[in-house]
C-alpha cells in the first residue's frame, strides 16, 4: 500500500467525492423512485451469462462497479432493460422513475449516458432486418442464389455501418466501435442462417463459395476476447462452432456432449475470462436439462476442473443444489396467485388431486409456437382424464396484452397463466427454466414426476410417461 505524506492525506478528506472520483472502475449509481414494494429490482446481466441483483438501501438508491471494461451489460430493472458499455473509469447515474401508469422508466445521466440511447437505436436497426427474416418467410430468403443473399445482406450491412459512423450524437468512439463489432457479427451470423437453413431443407450448399470463404476466414478457433465481450452475436457464433466440435468428440467417445464441450473449452481455449465465460455458460444452461443423475454431477465436475471464478463456482453450486431438490419423488415447488388468462387468481395447491403438466413458453418463443397444435391434441387426447394442462407464460409485464392476444388468437386450451416475474419467478428458478419451451410433470399429490418431461411433440415419449400415472 502506497504511504501518503500528512499533507496529501489531509487534502483528500476534504474534498468531495464528486470533486475528485479516486476510482479508476465504471461506477453505476442511483435510484428508484416510486413504490417500492412493487419493483421488481436491478438485475446486471454480464457476458458470462451471470445475473447480479443489485442491492437497494432502504431509501432506493445503489451503487454498484461494473468491473469487466469493455463489455456490455444488460441493465434489467422493473421488467425492462437497458444495454450498458462498461467504460475504463467514470461514474452513469440512474434514476429508474414510477410512471402515471406504474411502470418503471430509468433516466441516465453522466459518463456514457448518451452511448445507452446509440446502443438502442443500433439495436432496433439490427432487430429490423432480422424480423423480416422471421418465420417461414426466412426460407424464400435462403433459396436466394448465393450472389443474391450477399448482396442483400451486404447491403444491410453497409447501410448499418454507415448509421454508425454518420451518427451525430456524442458517441464515444469505443462504443462506436463496439456496435461496428456487432454489425460484422450479424452479417457472419446471417450468412452461417444460409448455410444452415439450406441444409435443413436439402439445397445445395456450397462451402467453397463465397460464404463458405467468409466463414472460415473469421476462424472461431481463434476467439477475440473483446468481440466476445461485446457481441452476443459473436458469442453465437462462437458458441456454435465450439458445440459442433464438442459433439464430434461426444460422438466419438460416445459421451455426453456438453461434458465433452467443457473438456474442449479446458483444454483449447486460452483466454481464462472466455473460457470460464463458456463452461459457465454451457454448464448453467444444460445443468437443469439433464436428468441423469451421473451426468449431472460429471457435467459439474468438468465445469468445476475449469473454472477460476469463485462466483461461478458458487452460482453452479447453488443450481445444483437446487436441482437436487426437483427430482422425482421431491415435493414440487409451487406458485401462488398467478394470474389466469380469464382473471382469476390461480395457485398450485388449487390442482391437488390432479395431475399437472406445464407448459413454460413466452410470446416471442419461436420452438414455444410450434408445440401449439401438438399441445392441443395431447389435451383432446386426454381430455376427462385426471390430468390439468397448464401454460406458464415467462413474458415480461410489459407483454402481457400480447400475451391475452396470443392465447386468444391461438386457441390455447387449459388454463393459461402469466407468471409474477418473467424468468425470474420464483417457480421458474425453482425448476432453473433457463430456455423454453419447457415442458413439467406433477402428480396429483404435488411430487415432481419429470421436471423435464417430453414436449408434446415427441408423442410417443409423452405417452410412455403419462401411463405411468394414474388417471
Amino acid at each position: 500500500m502506497f504511504k501518503y505524506s500528512l499533507l496529501i492525506l489531509a487534502i483528500v478528506t476534504l474534498l468531495s467525492c464528486d470533486n475528485l472520483n479516486l476510482s479508476k472502475d465504471y461506477v453505476i449509481s442511483g435510484r428508484v423512485e416510486g413504490d417500492l414494494s412493487k419493483f421488481k429490482g436491478i438485475i446486471l446481466a454480464s457476458f458470462d451469462g451471470l445475473e447480479q441483483e443489485i442491492a437497494l438501501d432502504a431509501d432506493g438508491t445503489f451503487s454498484h462497479s461494473l468491473l469487466d471494461n469493455g463489455a456490455i451489460y444488460r441493465f434489467n430493472f422493473g421488467g425492462d432493460s437497458k444495454m450498458i458499455y462498461a467504460h475504463d473509469s467514470g461514474k452513469l447515474e440512474v434514476v429508474v422513475r414510477q410512471n402515471e401508469k406504474s411502470r418503471w422508466e430509468p433516466h441516465f445521466s453522466g459518463d456514457g449516458a448518451k452511448d445507452i440511447d446509440f446502443i438502442e437505436k443500433v439495436n432496433k436497426v439490427l432487430a429490423a432486418f432480422a424480423d423480416n427474416m422471421q418465420g417461414e418467410d426466412v426460407f424464400d430468403y435462403v433459396r436466394l442464389s448465393e450472389e443474391e443473399y450477399i448482396e442483400m445482406v451486404e447491403e444491410f450491412r453497409d447501410q448499418t455501418l454507415e448509421f454508425i459512423e454518420n451518427n451525430d450524437d456524442e458517441v464515444s468512439e469505443e462504443v462506436k466501435t463496439a456496435m461496428i463489432i456487432d454489425t460484422k457479427a450479424s452479417h457472419l451470423y446471417l450468412y452461417e442462417l444460409y448455410i444452415s437453413l439450406r441444409r435443413m431443407i436439402e439445397l445445395d450448399t456450397d462451402m467453397n463459395g463465397d460464404i463458405g470463404a467468409a466463414l472460415q476466414e473469421d476462424n472461431l478457433d481463434n476467439i477475440r476476447p473483446s468481440d466476445f465481450m461485446i457481441s452476443s452475436t459473436y458469442r453465437q457464433l462462437v458458441n456454435g462452432h465450439w458445440i459442433d466440435k464438442a459433439s464430434r468428440k461426444a460422438k466419438t467417445e460416445k459421451a455426453n456432449r456438453r461434458v465433452a464441450y467443457n473438456e474442449l473449452i479446458h483444454k483449447e481455449v486460452e483466454d481464462e475470462k472466455i473460457r470460464n465465460a463458456m463452461v459457465f455458460s454451457n454448464t448453467k444452461r444444460h445443468l437443469g436439462r439433464i436428468d441423469d443423475v451421473d451426468v449431472r454431477k460429471e457435467l459439474k465436475n468438468t465445469f468445476l476442473a475449469v473454472s477460476s471464478n469463485p462466483t461461478h463456482v458458487d452460482a453452479i453450486h447453488d443450481i445444483y443444489t437446487k436441482l437436487d431438490k426437483i427430482s422425482e419423488g421431491n415435493p414440487s415447488p409451487t406458485f401462488v396467485n398467478y394470474e389466469s388468462y380469464g382473471g382469476e387468481r390461480v395457485s398450485l395447491a388449487d390442482l391437488k388431486g390432479q395431475h399437472v403438466y406445464i407448459d413454460f413458453w413466452a410470446t416471442w418463443c419461436a420452438p414455444c409456437k410450434k408445440e401449439f397444435p401438438h399441445l392441443k391434441k395431447l389435451e383432446k387426447k386426454y381430455h376427462g382424464s385426471n390430468i390439468a394442462f397448464v401454460g406458464i407464460s415467462l413474458d415480461k409485464e410489459t407483454k402481457k396484452e400480447a400475451w391475452k392476444t396470443m392465447v386468444e388468437e391461438e386457441g390455447l386450451m387449459g388454463i393459461q397463466l402469466f407468471a409474477d416475474n418473467s424468468f425470474d419467478s420464483a417457480f421458474a428458478d425453482a425448476y432453473q427454466v433457463t430456455s423454453i419451451p419447457r415442458f413439467v410433470l406433477i402428480d396429483k399429490d404435488g411430487k415432481v414426476v419429470s421436471p423435464n418431461a417430453p414436449r408434446p411433440s415427441n408423442t410417443e415419449e409423452i405417452d410412455q410417461l403419462f401411463e405411468t400415472l394414474e388417471m
